[in-house]
């Protein structure tokens, strides 16, 4: 089954676009967080990497809500949706959870999340108490558990509220995340900042900023690119901003400026999107970007392993590279040999014939990336 056909090339490519600033943001760590003179500036991007994941949370609110939205009616609606899910994101997930949380049993006596909370998508709770990631092999695997646990949020909302209401809860979860960041940063200072990391409620706002997309997009509503562009800049010169400032440590102590700094995050990210959608940055559409999106969840999963196995081989400053060849082809491999023939199983169940929705914007586009 070919998955290329049927797939907006855009969407991949900012997939891409997540995948390599997170890689950029752990291979180059140790370089981005000594670097001084005209190298800081040159790892400017990889020391503000992290934001590949609000980039993926981005897009996962705006692919899930685009389905789900012009399939609220299917009868299927809701085993169709989690069947997929499953199909996606448990074949490559379950092998790489087991095996790596033995490797760490076997070789470290640093405690970990309880196996069932990592089969549960909860283990990113126990992060938060804990104040650590515990097993870095599968230290990355938080942003699942934030994901996993909105797709049990999601599908209830689209399809128990009227269009109008759900529009009125997006922006409600919005607000609360922003309010949620700024009282637990008030409260607790630098000790929130790890659980505001990994905890749905305090990240909702990338997710819920895509699913506003998706929103806008079903109604046929289009923002002028003259606002795109300037929420754009706006956002973006904050991350910049933050990047070039040596004094960043990954938090900001003003609790007010860093719970919208997220949010401006979010905004960047989001705008990244629709002017991607609106037919901007055409290098999204590159065979390289849009590959490199169709296998980028096994390429999330698998660089960090790969690159703490390389560690004690001697490789010095080779060690990025060699580890990024070895994970993006493990991560090829698992697509083309494993993990596609998964998703084609899913993609056997379908909503209502998958018709488009009469309520749909005529020109609309579905995302359909899933």
């Amino acid at each position: 089954m070919s998955f290329r056909n049927n797939r907006i090339p855009e969407l991949d490519g900012l997939r891409a676009v997540a995948i390599l600033l997170v890689v950029g943001f752990h291979y180059l760590e140790p370089l981005h967080k000594t670097a001084s003179g005209w190298m800081f500036f040159a790892l400017a991007p990889a020391r503000m990497g992290w934001i590949g994941v609000d980039l993926f949370f981005v897009l996962s609110g705006y692919l899930i809500a685009s389905i789900l939205l012009n399939n609220r009616e299917a009868p299927a609606f809701f085993s169709t949706f989690y069947i997929r899910r499953f199909c996606r994101i448990l074949p490559l997930y379950l092998p790489v959870l087991v095996f790596f949380h033995l490797l760490h049993q076997l070789t470290t006596s640093r405690a970990q999340p309880p196996l069932l909370e990592y089969l549960t998508f909860t283990h990113n709770f126990w992060m938060a108490s804990a104040g650590t990631f515990g097993n870095w092999f599968l230290a990355v695997t938080w942003s699942l558990a934030v994901e996993e646990q909105f797709y049990l949020l999601l599908p209830a909302l689209v399809r128990f509220n009227p269009r109008a209401r759900l529009l009125v809860i997006v922006i409600a979860c919005i607000a609360l995340a922003v309010l949620l960041r700024y009282c637990l940063l008030l409260m607790a200072g630098r000790d929130a900042v790890f659980p505001i990391l990994v905890l749905l409620p305090t990240r909702l706002d990338p997710l819920m900023l895509g699913v506003l997309a998706a929103w806008l997009a079903n109604r046929g509503v289009t923002i002028p690119k003259s606002a795109l562009w300037l929420v754009w800049i706006f956002s973006g010169s904050w991350i910049a901003r933050a990047a070039m400032s040596r004094g960043w440590s990954g938090s900001i102590p003003n609790p007010s400026l860093s719970a919208l700094f997220h949010l401006m995050i979010a905004l960047f990210c989001v705008t990244t999107l629709l002017m991607a959608m609106g037919g901007g940055f055409r290098f999204l559409r590159w065979r390289a970007f849009t590959y490199t999106g169709l296998i980028s969840y096994g390429l999330y999963l698998l660089h960090q392993p790969v690159f703490l196995l390389l560690g004690n081989l001697g490789l010095g400053a080779r060690r990025p590279i060699v580890a990024f060849v070895v994970a993006y082809v493990a991560a090829a491999l698992s697509w083309e040999l494993y993990e596609r023939r998964f998703v084609a199983y899913g993609h056997r169940f379908v909503y209502d014939a998958e018709a488009p929705s009469p309520e749909r914007a005529p020109g609309a586009r579905i995302a359909i990336n899933e």
